[in-house]
C-alpha cells in the first residue's frame, strides 16, 4: 500500500517533466504523435496534457490517445481534464472493465470511482471513445488486458494505425445511462 502512494507522488511529478517534452515535441512538426498511457501512467498523461493545454494555445498535439485502464478519479477526469485534454488530441480511446482488481483496489484506496472502471453510467466524452472490455485479460488482476488480449490489441491495432471507427471494428455499440453510447467486444 504505501507503495502504492509513492507511485502517486511520483506520477504526479513526473506530468511536469512529461508536458515540457510533449512542449518541446508539439515545436518539431511531427505529423502523428500516438500517445498511450496504462494506470497510474494514464494520470501522469493526463495531467501533462491538462498542463499543455493551459500553457500553450490549443492546437493538435497528438494524432491518438489511449487511456488502457485508467486509474484517475472518474469525475476529476470529467470535470477537468476531457475538456482541455480534447482540444490536443484528433481522437481517443479509453478501455476499462468491471472486471479490473487493481482499479478496485485503487477505489478502496482513494475513495473514489476509477476512469478505467466500468459501471451501468460508463462515462462517454466528445472524441474519445469508451470500450468496454470486461471479460478480457488472464492476468491475475485483470488489468492487462491491453497487452495480453489479441482482441485489445487487435482493436488497438485498428484504431491507431488505420484510423478504422469503432462502428466499423469488431465492436457493438451499448448505451449508458444518459443514453450516450459506448462499446463492447462482440
Amino acid at each position: 500500500m504505501t507503495a502504492y502512494t509513492h507511485d502517486i507522488t511520483n506520477a504526479e511529478y513526473s506530468s511536469g517533466k512529461l508536458s515540457s517534452t510533449l512542449e518541446k515535441l508539439s515545436l518539431l512538426g511531427i505529423k502523428e504523435i500516438f500517445l498511450i498511457g496504462h494506470s497510474m501512467g494514464t494520470r501522469c498523461l493526463t495531467m501533462a496534457l491538462k498542463d499543455l493545454a493551459g500553457r500553450t494555445k490549443p492546437s493538435i498535439l497528438a494524432e491518438s490517445l489511449v487511456l488502457a485502464a485508467p486509474d484517475i478519479d472518474r469525475r476529476h477526469f470529467e470535470e477537468n481534464l476531457a475538456g482541455s485534454i480534447s482540444t490536443l488530441i484528433k481522437s481517443g480511446v479509453i478501455y476499462a472493465s468491471e472486471n479490473d482488481k487493481a482499479l478496485f483496489a485503487s477505489k478502496l484506496v482513494n475513495g473514489y470511482r476509477r476512469l478505467g472502471d466500468v459501471d451501468e453510467n460508463i462515462p462517454v466524452f466528445d472524441k474519445i471513445d469508451t470500450i468496454d472490455a470486461s471479460g478480457k485479460g488472464t492476468d491475475i488482476l485483470k488489468h492487462s488486458y491491453i497487452t495480453e488480449d489479441n482482441r485489445v490489441i487487435d482493436d488497438l491495432y485498428h484504431f491507431l494505425f488505420n484510423k478504422t471507427p469503432p462502428a466499423k471494428r469488431r465492436l457493438r455499440d451499448s448505451r449508458n445511462l444518459k443514453d450516450r453510447i459506448y462499446w463492447k467486444f462482440i
